[in-house]
Parts: structure tokens; sequence; C-alpha cells
């Protein structure tokens, strides 16, 4: 992938909160058709964005915090 469809990447992952390294895969296989392993999307992807890893249940509602402190 050159650098304009990282660029390019980076303005569509901006667009969403959260995304899975599998998500990003697909997208960028469907968007720019080449083909990354996982494990190389991690890699692409710490270049670009700081990330933190953290405990994220994607099944959570969306005002679990809120009832938690009620």
């Amino acid at each position: 992938m050159n650098q304009e469809g990282k660029e390019k990447l980076l303005d569509i992952l901006k667009g969403k909160d959260y995304w899975t390294t599998k998500e990003v895969r697909h997208l960028i296989l469907e968007r720019f058709k080449v083909g990354y392993s996982i494990t190389h999307i991690g890699r692409l992807l710490i270049c670009y964005i700081y990330i933190k890893p953290y405990p994220f249940d994607y099944r959570r509602q969306k005002d679990a915090k809120e009832i938690f402190l009620s």
C-alpha cells in the first residue's frame, strides 16, 4: 500500500471510535485490494496511531456506566 493509500486509510479509521484488527484487515482488502496478516495490521497501525489496548466488550450497553453508577 502506498503513502496515499495509508493516508486515506487513516481518514477512514478516524470515522469510527473502535476498530478490531480483523475489521481493518477486511477494510484494506475491500478498499485497497491489498492483503495483510493480522499481525502486520497491528504493526501498520502502531506507526500511524498511538493506541493503548484496553478491555472493551462490544456487547456492553451504551449506558452501562450510568447504570453502574446509579
